[in-house]
């Protein structure tokens, strides 16, 4: 038989320049990890900056963590908060193949989402 293994999250947040803050997510969102998950997105949404969420180090997200990310995007469009998401490639096929990528901002790398939500010029 074979031990459980205790399945973890981990969540940092790092100001950038002119007010976005960087939120990077690593670990698997799961029916174990989806509470304190949608915990941190509570905060972020509380705080009301600009932000990034990097998920490009998680490499398993449920469907209810995908629920997680959907209603993220709809909070932050009511509270007009500009942000942008950060994943791999299956997890923006999810949202695509789900319907739930029409007013998510997503980009594959981290550089990209920050530079989206940078004013031009």
């Amino acid at each position: 038989m074979r031990a459980a293994s205790a399945v973890s999250i981990t969540f940092t947040a790092t100001p950038t320049t002119r007010g976005i803050i960087y939120y990077c997510v690593s670990g698997v969102i799961d029916a174990t990890t989806r509470g304190t998950f949608g915990t941190h997105l509570d905060e972020i949404t509380a705080a009301a900056h600009p932000f990034v969420l990097d998920l490009t180090g998680v490499p398993f997200i449920s469907v209810g963590g995908l629920s997680l990310i959907e209603t993220l995007a709809h909070t932050t469009a009511r509270l007009d908060i500009r942000w942008a998401l950060a994943a791999q490639y299956s997890l923006h096929r999810f949202l695509t193949l789900l319907n739930i990528d029409a007013h998510i901002p997503s980009f594959d790398t981290d550089e990209a989402a920050v530079a989206h939500l940078r004013p031009s010029g």
